[in-house]
């Protein structure tokens, strides 16, 4: 895509080009470049990365590398991006990151590592990304968390680790995250809700839906921050009728939507009318209907043509 209209190119789109590697030179071409895109089409099946892969791209501003057949990730590929924003590396078959692997990318803010292989990361490797703010993990195999991944991202405000293998959650993985807003830990095998979360004093959504939640967790939903609460499809068998007692508390509350869906305890007359029958909380609470869960809505900008 055109830049400036000066011959300057903004946007690369590696379309159906089967690459065998990195084309480095077009970047000493074309300095300008804000956005680099590729997927299975671009790349050959022996295609790999290199280090500085990205040289001289000092204005690249995004990188989708997504459904790219990539396994490993080499240490500074892209350090010279040092106004990079976005990287997304969805659909590829990385089982490791290497803890240098974001050397250089100090003002990242959007990383898509989703539908991959990964079931573990090393305690360093967001290091070099302090000023991360969207990390998804989801649709990988992660049983669990090293306590110290997330100490050197105090930024980071949505974490999505959607479609996992979790049992359980480490609390210390959230002790320096303190601007987290939204966490989705939706379809994994948990049964509780971490009570640490209460401590974050920005959350404001947790999506815990197809879990094995087996009671309400009352310290959370009772949480005065919380705007979106989704616990539906667990195995919750009852719910404590004192939960709705005090009309003044809940009043102060800031829902807008909490998920019960598919849980023992509701039926269909359940929620006819919400317990303090309020207008309000009868837009807030789901129970037998259809609609999609809401979720946190995560933009990937730019708009990539052919060149």
């Amino acid at each position: 895509r055109p830049g400036n209209g000066n011959g300057d190119v903004a946007e690369f789109f590696l379309g159906n080009t089967k690459l065998h590697f990195f084309p480095t030179q077009l970047f000493f071409i074309f300095p300008n470049v804000t956005g680099v895109r590729m997927d299975e089409y671009s790349l050959t099946p022996d295609f790999a990365l290199t280090t500085n892969a990205f040289v001289n791209c000092l204005r690249l501003n995004n990188i989708y590398m997504d459904d790219s057949n990539l396994s490993s990730l080499p240490s500074g590929f892209a350090q010279d991006c040092i106004n990079l924003k976005l990287l997304s590396l969805s659909t590829n078959k990385f089982r490791f990151i290497n803890k240098d692997g974001f050397l250089g990318l100090s003002n990242l803010e959007n990383l898509f590592l989703d539908h991959n292989l990964l079931s573990s990361l090393d305690s360093q490797v967001f290091i070099n990304t302090p000023k991360l703010k969207i990390l998804d993990l989801g649709h990988n195999l992660f049983s669990s968390l090293n306590p110290q991944v997330f100490i050197k991202t105090p930024q980071l405000e949505t974490l999505k680790l959607t479609n996992n293998l979790f049992t359980w959650l480490n609390p210390q993985v959230f002790l320096k995250t303190p601007n987290l807003r939204r966490i989705d830990v939706s379809r994994n095998f948990l049964t509780a809700i971490p009570t640490q979360w209460t401590s974050l004093p920005l959350l404001e959504s947790i999506n815990f839906d197809y879990n094995k939640l087996k009671s309400l967790p009352e310290i959370h939903f009772g949480n005065t921050n919380y705007v979106h609460f989704n616990v539906a499809k667990n195995f919750i068998n009852e719910i404590d009728p004192n939960l709705f007692a005090n009309k003044t508390i809940w009043k102060n509350r800031r829902y807008s939507y909490v998920g019960l869906a598919g849980n023992e305890c509701v039926n269909e007359n359940y929620f006819q009318k919400d317990p303090l029958n309020e207008p309000r909380l009868q837009k807030c609470f789901d129970n037998w209907n259809t609609k999609p869960t809401p979720k946190p809505t995560i933009k990937r900008p730019g708009l990539y043509l052919d060149v």
